[in-house]
């Protein structure tokens, strides 16, 4: 729906926009680019909203496009905030030791609420495919609730353990890596001094 006034878009931006995009550049310590480009199309807008040069018809035009442009900066926001916690989240639930180790959680549970946060963002995905070219607010709210279970799983990871897990493994992989070295050298020089040995005696 297109916004009354600016008072509208104000609100929105405190209280739709900048906990999605907090909650997104916190996660990922970075700003998207995506979500610039949406922000700086709003801002142009908004400006031409108050270019007095303007006609009144074209300044509300200005205006409801800053709106659109904040509305899909806040949809992306969430879109790829649940990208990210997937990322993180399916790394460890598909191995077996970290996701008994390193979660502060039972391990059905994390499987249950894994299911839940995807099964959410399925339902989000189906939402925002019927309002193409409507209304963007409901398609906002599932995202939204399916991030919101993503946190629910990303509270109860041990980052402590898993980093531990994690240097674990790549020693142990050195090692592995450093025996089978050692294992095929001494194979290839054993195999050297036979085949030297019946070179002398035949």
């Amino acid at each position: 729906m297109p916004p009354r006034d600016i008072a509208e878009i104000v609100s929105f931006f405190h209280n739709e926009f900048i906990p999605a995009y907090s909650d997104l550049t916190g996660f990922i310590v970075n700003k998207p680019q995506e979500v610039l480009i949406s922000i700086e199309y709003a801002f142009s807008h908004l400006m031409q909203h108050f270019n007095g040069d303007l006609e009144d018809e074209l300044r509300d035009k200005n205006l409801e496009k800053a709106y659109h442009h904040l509305q899909r900066a806040t949809l992306d926001c969430y879109k790829l905030l649940w990208v990210y916690m997937n990322t993180n989240i399916a790394r460890l639930v598909d191995n077996q030791h970290k996701r008994k180790f390193c979660v502060n959680m039972v391990e059905g549970d994390l499987l249950s609420g894994y299911q839940q946060f995807r099964a959410k963002a399925q339902e989000a995905r189906t939402i925002e495919g019927r309002n193409v070219g409507l209304d963007v607010m409901p398609s906002i709210a599932a995202y939204k609730s399916a991030c919101t279970e993503g946190k629910k799983i990303l509270m109860n990871i041990d980052e402590i353990k898993v980093n531990d897990f994690e240097k674990l493994e790549t020693k142990a992989y050195r090692f592995i890596t450093a025996k089978e070295f050692i294992v095929g050298l001494l194979t290839g020089l054993i195999s050297s001094l036979v085949i030297y040995a019946i070179q002398i005696f035949i």
